[in-house]
C-alpha cells in the first residue's frame, strides 16, 4: 500500500499522520531502509509538512469534499430516524465537487448523457480496455455495459474525483497505471487504478519515467 493510499484510507479528512508517527508513515510506504531517513526525505522534498501530507486538498479535494457531504447526509438521516431535532443547519463548505450521476437501468444511446464527465471517462475505458460498446442498441451489448457500470462505477467515480472532475486527466492517469501493470504482467481493473491513482497524480512525469526505467 502506498503512502498516499494510506492517507486516503485512514486520514482522508485532515491528511494528518501524527497518530501513526514516523515509524508508521515509513511502514505505510513500505520503506525498508534506515529508520527515519524516508520521512526526513519527504519533509525535505516538501511532501510532508510535519506530519501532514502537503497539498492534500489539491490532490484529493474533490473526493474529500464528496465524502464529507455524504458523511453529513448520513448523520442527518440517523438523527431523523432517532427522532432528534436536526438543530441548526450545518454550514456548507464552498468547494467544487464532482456530480455522481445515477446509473441508468438501460445504457443505450438515448439514456447515457453524452456531456457527462463520468460517462465520458467510463465509456472510453470500456471501449479501449474491455472492447465493450456503450450506446449500442443490441440487448447483449447493453447488458454487458450495464454490468460493467455496476461493477466498476464506484472506482470510476473515485478516479474522476481525484482527477478534479477532468475526464481527460482521469483517462491519462488510468492509461499510465494500466501500462505499468501490463509491463509487470499484472492484472488490472478500475479498482486497481483507483488504488494507484494518487501515486500517479502526485507527479505524473516521475511516475511514467519510473515505468519506463522499470523502477
Amino acid at each position: 500500500m502506498s503512502l498516499w493510499h494510506f492517507v486516503l484510507r485512514n486520514a482522508w479528512e485532515t491528511a494528518d499522520l501524527e497518530p501513526w508517527g514516523d515509524d508508521g508513515i515509513e511502514h505505510a510506504a513500505r520503506w525498508g531502509g534506515q529508520p527515519g531517513a524516508f520521512v526526513a526525505a519527504l519533509r525535505d522534498a516538501g511532501y510532508l509538512d510535519g506530519s501532514v501530507a502537503h497539498g492534500w486538498m489539491n490532490r484529493a479535494g474533490s473526493l474529500v469534499m464528496d465524502r464529507l457531504r455524504k458523511k453529513t447526509e448520513r448523520s442527518k438521516k440517523v438523527r431523523g430516524l432517532s427522532g432528534e431535532s436536526p438543530g441548526t443547519p450545518e454550514a456548507t463548505v464552498p468547494y467544487r465537487t464532482v456530480p455522481y450521476p445515477t446509473l441508468p437501468t438501460s445504457l443505450g444511446a438515448a439514456s447515457a448523457p453524452k456531456d457527462s464527465a463520468f460517462h465520458s471517462f467510463m465509456d472510453g475505458v470500456l471501449k479501449s480496455y474491455w472492447n465493450l460498446e456503450p450506446g449500442k442498441d443490441a440487448p447483449a451489448a447493453r447488458a454487458q455495459v450495464s454490468a460493467a457500470y455496476k461493477r466498476h462505477g464506484r472506482a470510476a467515480k473515485d478516479i474522476l474525483a481525484m482527477a478534479g472532475g477532468d475526464p481527460s486527466r482521469a483517462r491519462k492517469g488510468a492509461d499510465a497505471i494500466i501500462a505499468r501493470m501490463a509491463k509487470g504482467n499484472l492484472s488490472c481493473n478500475l479498482d486497481t487504478v483507483a488504488r494507484h491513482f494518487l501515486d500517479w497524480n502526485v507527479d505524473p512525469e516521475a511516475y511514467e519515467r519510473e515505468t519506463k526505467t522499470g523502477r
